[in-house]
């Protein structure tokens, strides 16, 4: 049975595919049943190329698991360079990122 657990975030970047880079401004977050990922249920990040004629995604499925260690992941990651940016007086606001 699906779960119709989602939600759809706004987001500013950059993602890539086979034929080059575009930009992203929206990721689709689900967890339900994975297509492709042998697993009951994974995390299933859809990020749609937006910004092309033709319809093209990068889609993740992650098992629950590996999920929650990329989100620990990403706050370390996050932490640091908040903190960087604070020591060097750098904003992240002066790059873009926010």
């Amino acid at each position: 049975m699906c779960t119709m657990i989602s939600k759809t975030i706004p987001i500013k970047g950059s993602a890539k595919e086979s034929e080059g880079w575009f930009d992203i401004n929206t990721i689709n977050i689900s967890y339900d049943h994975p297509f492709k990922a042998d697993l009951g249920y994974a995390i299933n990040l859809d990020i749609p190329n937006q910004s092309s004629d033709k319809f093209s995604r990068i889609i993740l499925e992650l098992s629950p698991q590996s999920a929650s260690t990329l989100i620990e992941g990403l706050q370390q990651v996050l932490a640091s360079g908040h903190a960087l940016d604070s020591h060097s007086g750098d904003s992240s606001q002066k790059r873009g990122l926010h």
